[in-house]
């Protein structure tokens, strides 16, 4: 099979880019904090739950028969790579990488060797398909990593307060509800709101942002709430 990338929707091939390989790593490295235990010598290494960014090498040749159209070439592949991309490959399908390209890349050495390295920096996971479920009814999740969920759901009976349950623990908004009052629960840039007003302030503080995991998941809220889930799978 052919391999290939593609950049915001625009293949290698459509700019005279051919791919040749690329390597990443299976798990990016993880984000670790060292505490010191009073009384003791060293530190302990604790994994924070985050991981550092994905290095994706992808290996390339330029299509190119002479040094004019390899110049121009170039410039076009310096244009098509800048800035934030969205990066899939070929052997990855359904899967996008939010992008941007390493200064270490080597694009000036196919005017010498024909052959060169694109090294994009990524977010740790690769996001895959959105998934929108209705409140209260089991779903099946997706990918190999828990995702971050965007809540919507409102009441049709005022409430004093609304917890929200999911696999990993649950969220809880104090303070008066009425009925039809839009509530958003946004897991992915983490705030709340209650009728389109900030309710940060009305959140417990020990709750537990809703997330989706692999395999079985319900979500449900404790007032006769109607509403969805919302998600995009997350590969590690």
């Amino acid at each position: 099979m052919r391999e290939w990338f593609s950049l915001d929707g625009i293949w290698c091939d459509d700019i005279g880019i051919a791919m040749l390989g690329y390597t990443t790593q299976p798990i990016p490295e993880q984000e670790v904090e060292s505490i010191q235990v009073p009384g003791m010598h060293g530190a302990y290494d604790v994994f924070t739950g985050a991981y550092k960014q994905r290095r994706i090498i992808i290996r390339c040749a330029m299509l190119s028969r002479d040094e004019i159209d390899l110049a121009r070439k170039l410039n076009r592949m310096r244009r098509w790579s800048s800035g934030k991309k969205q990066l899939r490959l070929w052997d990855r399908e359904g899967i996008v990488y939010d992008a941007h390209l390493s200064e270490t890349s080597e694009m000036d050495n196919q005017a010498i060797w024909g052959e060169f390295e694109l090294v994009f920096l990524c977010d740790p996971c690769g996001q895959g398909v959105e998934r929108v479920y209705p409140l209260g009814l089991p779903f099946t999740g997706g990918g190999n990593t828990e995702t971050p969920c965007v809540i919507s759901l409102s009441l049709t009976d005022a409430s004093n307060g609304i917890a929200v349950s999911h696999r990993k623990g649950t969220l809880k908004i104090y303070g008066s509800i009425s009925p039809w009052q839009t509530i958003v629960i946004d897991g992915i840039r983490r705030y709340v709101t209650v009728g389109g007003v900030d309710a940060m302030p009305r959140l417990a503080i020990d709750s537990d942002w809703p997330v989706a995991v692999p395999g079985p998941n319900i979500i449900t809220a404790t007032a006769n709430a109607s509403g969805n889930v919302r998600f995009s799978e997350r590969w590690i």
